[in-house]
């Protein structure tokens, strides 16, 4: 499958249009600051970064993102000091660095783009393509949008290494070849695309690979595709004149170790998921039965990591743990009695509590709360909350207090937990519920 025509909701922006020749370019090939490797060693490094998960997020004191800590072994090889400095808005790239504000451009730069081109480019650190990332199918959520691989739109981030040159209005959009039509997302640089499919706002976002395996490692909702077009270089850049900084910057790409380190890097930031990643979203009808302490935290108990169909001896004292386990759940299902009425959807709050931690599962509330989701069903609601607890834009909040939880995995828990909870309370005829 080719990509085809890409078009807008917002209007053209002249810095990427491929023949653009404005101010901006002149000021990178006539006026830019002379400040190359020495200016640098007696001062520091200034990078300029995005606020994206491949390239640059602080959350309080601590600085991560894979493009930074790339430049970053890079400035403790060279003993320079490092600093960060956030852009908004990528049109602002070019004219801080030709003034000096940064050094180095790191923002998942395409070494073929229009923009890449009025810059000095580096080796390619890696290569990236890319690839549809639609929602799952789930026998849970019949009435959101289900995963199709042929759906006729998709979402783009305008500032995506795949996102075309020339941006049109929707009223201007022509079909490609296929019929596709795929819309830019001109909200925010980076996930918002990739988010809106997790929360089934949208069928499709085109994203490139790299990112696609960050998210669907973390949020079992989603599914990618394979590659659909050939793939391109992302590159670090910097002024045409700090040609000692280029070359440093080379030289340190090309070395062996370098090259290793990097992949390490790369798969710590996102690889293809494994077949048990792979698995179909679980689910069944919730049950209908009456809400049983002692059947659920005996299934909780004999579930093992992260699938609830293997088994684990309870061992000695097990009753005691038993009857403590089940108080706990009782005193749960009594905190969530009121803001979840409804007695088959407080069984998930109760068994994502116990699985994920009381204070995670309300931040999940609080967070589907503040994006318009019903904070009342779980099921394919505020769990999709809970898996954006794992990414620091949302794990950093003001509406979240507990911080980082890893909501995917405990997503597909619960399903299962609860799949195994109404099972099981079939088979032991637990009476039914009010």
């Amino acid at each position: 499958m080719g990509l085809i025509a890409v078009v807008t909701l917002a209007g053209a922006v002249l810095l990427l249009a491929p023949d653009a020749r404005g101010p901006m370019a002149a000021l990178l090939d006539d006026a830019s600051i002379d400040r190359d490797l020495d200016a640098i060693r007696a001062d520091t490094l200034r990078v300029l970064v995005m606020d994206h998960h491949l390239v640059y997020q602080r959350v309080g004191p601590v600085e991560t993102g894979l493009e930074f800590e790339l430049i970053e072994r890079f400035a403790r090889r060279e003993r320079l000091y490092l600093k960060a400095v956030p852009v908004q808005w990528p049109d602002s790239l070019l004219p801080w660095l030709a003034r000096g504000v940064g050094d180095v451009v790191a923002v998942g730069l395409n070494g073929r783009s229009p923009i890449a081109r009025k810059m000095a480019t580096t080796l390619p650190y890696r290569f990236v393509s890319p690839v549809l990332v639609t929602l799952r199918r789930d026998p849970l959520c019949a009435a959101a949008v289900e995963e199709q691989p042929d759906a006729d739109s998709a979402w783009v981030s305008m500032w995506s290494p795949f996102a075309a040159a020339e941006r049109r209005s929707p009223a201007d959009a022509t079909p490609g070849p296929d019929g596709r039509v795929l819309f830019t997302d001109t909200s925010r640089y980076g996930d918002a695309s990739v988010v809106n499919v997790a929360l089934g706002r949208v069928r499709a976002a085109l994203v490139s690979d790299a990112a696609a395996n960050f998210f669907v490692g973390r949020m079992p909702q989603l599914r990618v595709s394979g590659p659909l077009n050939g793939s391109v270089p992302l590159v670090f850049a910097t002024r045409r004149n700090a040609r000692d900084l280029l070359h440093r910057l080379d030289a340190h790409l090309a070395e062996p170790a370098e090259k290793e380190a990097v992949a390490m890097l790369i798969s710590a930031y996102g690889s293809a998921p494994t077949a048990e990643e792979d698995r179909p979203m679980p689910g069944c009808a919730s049950t209908s039965a009456a809400f049983d302490a002692i059947t659920l935290a005996s299934i909780l108990f004999r579930s093992a990591e992260p699938s609830t169909s293997v088994a684990r001896p309870l061992g000695a004292g097990a009753g005691a743990q038993l009857t403590a386990a089940a108080h706990y759940l009782e005193e749960l299902d009594t905190t969530w009695r009121r803001s979840v009425p409804d007695p088959r959807e407080r069984l998930y709050f109760v068994a994502a509590s116990y699985v994920a931690g009381a204070g995670h599962v309300m931040d999940a509330q609080a967070l589907a709360g503040s994006m318009g989701l019903d904070t009342q069903r779980w099921t394919c609601s505020v769990e999709r909350a809970l898996s954006l607890l794992d990414i620091p834009r949302y794990f950093a909040s003001p509406v979240v207090s507990h911080g980082l939880c890893a909501g995917g995995k405990a997503l597909r828990r619960v399903r299962e937990v609860v799949c195994a909870y109404a099972n099981t309370a079939a088979a032991v005829g637990v009476p039914p519920g009010q």
